[in-house]
Parts: C-alpha cells; structure tokens; sequence
C-alpha cells in the first residue's frame, strides 16, 4: 500500500488523486488497473459525478480523477480557489491536454490559481494603504477646488457682461468711485468735502490746508492749531472729521472753511510760536503791530517775537490769502482758558448764541490789552466781521461745542 505524500493518508492502489486532500499521485506510484471488477463497495461510498468511480465515505475528491464531493456550501467555498478545482475548470476546457499529461496540467492549474489569488490579494491589500486613501481623498479635493473655481469663473463673467451693458455715465462713476482715496492728507478724507486745497507751507516745509464743506455764498471759517501746543487744532479736526461723516449738518447755502492747523511746525515742536519763535497771533498786520512784545502778553514772557515784519511769517501769509474768501464770521479755536471772548461788529451777539450751546461764558482774556498783532483787532478792522476766539477747557469735542460751531454758519450779521 501507497500513501500520500501531501497528507500521509493511504492511497488506493490504482488512485490517481489522494482522496483525503486531491493531491495529485506521482506517475511511478500509480498502480495499473486490472482486470478484474472492483469490490462491492461499501454501503457508504459515494460515485463520483464526473467519472462515476466509486470512492471512500470519507473521501472529499474522487480517487480517479480527482473531482471534489462538494456536498455543502462551506465545502464549495473552501475548494472554489483550490488546485484541484482550478484542475478540473482547465481539464473541462482541454480535455485533450489533460489526458495527455495529467501531471503538467495539476502543476499549471496550481500556478494558475496561486497566480490569481495573490493578484486579489494584493488589490485587496492596495485598497486598504495609506497612500491609496490619501490620493483618493486628494483628488475629491481637487475637484471640490475645480468646482468652486468655476463658479468664480462663472460669477466674473457675468459681472464683466453687467458692465459691457452700462451706460457710460454709469461706468464712469463706478470706475471714479473705486479709485477715489480713502483719506487726504493728515486731515481728513475727502469724502463730503466739496474742496480741499493746501493753501501754503509752514517755515519748515510743512502743507498748511484748508477743508471746505458745503457750497453756497455764505461763508465762516473755523481755524485750529494757531498755538502749536493747545489742543484747538485737536477740536477743529474732530470737527471736520464730524463734517466729512456727516455731510447734511452742513446748512443749506452755506460753506464751512476749516484750518485744522496754521501752525504745523508748533505742533511738530510742541511750541506756541513756529519754527522761527514768532507767534502768529501777534504776526498780523494790525495798526498796533510790535516786534517786540510787551513783557505783561503772555508771549513777550515767553520771549517770542512779533515777526520780523507785520504778516512776515508764511503761516500768516496762508491766512491772509484764506481771509479773502469773504467770510461771514471767523472762529479761532485756541485752549485752557474756558471762555469766548469776541472782538467786531456783532461779535457779542454771535458769541453770546454760542455760549447758550456749549455752556462758556463771555468773557476777555487778563492781558488783551497788552495783545498786538493779533486776529482779534485785524479781521473786524480789515472785514467788518465778527471774530469769536474760543478758548476750550478741553480737547473733546462735546455736542454743546460741535451745535456751538454749526449755529456759527448760520449766523447772519444784523
């Protein structure tokens, strides 16, 4: 008796298949048949379907030619992949091949299904690496991008047609809009001003400039930083940042010229006078004019200077040029004294309307009468108009002093 080289089970004498696994049996061990009839098999055995021999109780393929039992379904998932399985969908194909040569055909069936079981294996191992999951994820990314690009794309284009239907008109203004500037200067921006001009430089260089709001023939000037170290400069910016966001307070038929700062170079030193020690206020072209100030101004205790002539100095010159827009009254933002005072025809009036709204009461400064020089004597001598010097006890512009400056506008001289 033979036995099985993949198993150890024993072989039948004439098997060409191990009936225990299908292993296919060695040429010079396969015994010839004889002539005479098989045994009466046992009641157990099973007859092959394919080849009708007769095999063991307890064989799972057939000992001649080594198709598989099969009974359950489990049996028939198990052997689907198997060599001998394979084997028997080849003999089924070329017939002629396997009877030729048995063994050459169990060996390239065996390759053939190792083969394609490793190719299902390594497809199923590729699916689930790292690396395939990332590119699969990538490329959902790159076409979630391509679609919202497109919709960009799309959106564009439409805008772009909008435009090609505009009227010029339209087209204009939309293009002027977008290349309109945000902001002008140091100032202010230029959004509701109807102008804004430099109007001179200071001694060291510096854009003296004036901002106009609202149009029409009456006309009032509010004027900052004559002092560079008061805080009215502070206030009169406030005032024409006020105006810029809020171009309906400026009255009909009026036009509102604000000076944020004659005196840049005093604001750039923290000085009362400019750069060359002369204070403005004392620079005009009075009658009363001196070089030399008197020692009870406060200015001559400063030991400033009138200028080396009456309106000498390029600030004053900016101021006189402005002063010839012809004004309706002049508002001198000046600090720390907490009082209007008033000079001009009608001055008292004007300033007495302002005091009801921000609450400053009327009044001189202790040394006016040691002042030369000054806007005070000039702008009612030379215009005829009245000139209110406000001087703030803060740098706020509080709604009292912002309803004191608008009533200005709308004064009328009686």
């Amino acid at each position: 008796m033979s036995f099985c080289e993949s198993c150890g089970k024993p072989l039948h004498e004439t098997a060409r298949f191990c009936g225990a696994c299908g292993a296919a049996v060695p040429e010079d061990k396969v015994q010839p048949d004889s002539t005479a009839p098989d045994p009466p098999p046992e009641p157990a055995a099973w007859p092959c379907p394919a080849c009708g021999a007769e095999n063991e109780a307890e064989a799972l393929f057939c000992s001649h030619c080594g198709r598989s039992h099969g009974p359950s379904p489990e049996a028939v998932d198990e052997s689907r992949d198997s060599p001998t399985a394979v084997l028997a969908g080849v003999a089924a194909a070329q017939p002629s091949t396997e009877a030729a040569d048995p063994a050459a055909s169990v060996a390239s069936a065996q390759a053939s299904g190792a083969s394609g079981h490793g190719r299902r294996a390594r497809v199923s191992q590729a699916l689930r690496t790292p690396w395939v999951i990332v590119l699969i994820v990538v490329l959902m990314v790159i076409a979630i991008a391509a679609g919202v690009l497109a919709v960009a794309v799309n959106r564009s284009n439409g805008q772009q047609a909008n435009r090609r239907h505009e009227s010029p008109a339209t087209a204009a203004a939309t293009t002027t809009q977008s290349a309109q500037p945000q902001a002008v200067a140091t100032t202010t921006p230029a959004k509701a001003a109807r102008a804004i001009k430099t109007i001179g430089r200071s001694v060291e260089g510096r854009e003296i400039v004036c901002i106009q709001f609202g149009t029409g023939n009456h006309r009032v000037l509010i004027l900052g930083g004559v002092h560079g170290n008061e805080f009215g400069g502070s206030v009169a910016r406030k005032f024409a940042t006020y105006l810029q966001s809020h171009p309906a307070a400026v009255p009909g038929g009026t036009r509102i010229d604000v000076i944020p700062c004659l005196n840049p170079d005093g604001v750039a030193h923290d000085t009362r006078a400019n750069a060359r020690r002369v204070d403005l206020n004392r620079n005009l072209p009075t009658k009363n004019w001196l070089k030399t100030l008197s020692m009870k101004d406060l200015s001559g205790q400063l030991h400033l200077s009138g200028g080396m002539s009456a309106g000498s100095e390029p600030e004053t010159k900016a101021l006189l040029d402005q002063l010839d827009e012809d004004f309706a009254a002049v508002i001198s933002l000046h600090s720390r004294g907490g009082i209007l005072d008033y000079n001009g025809p009608d001055g008292r009036r004007l300033a007495l309307r302002m005091s009801a709204l921000c609450d400053l009461p009327l009044d001189h400064v202790a040394y006016q009468a040691y002042i030369t020089g000054s806007m005070g004597d000039y702008v009612p001598w030379r215009y005829r108009i009245p000139l209110i010097t406000v001087e703030l006890a803060d740098a706020q512009l509080t709604p009292g002093m912002r309803l004191a400056l608008l009533s200005a506008a709308t004064w009328q001289a009686q």
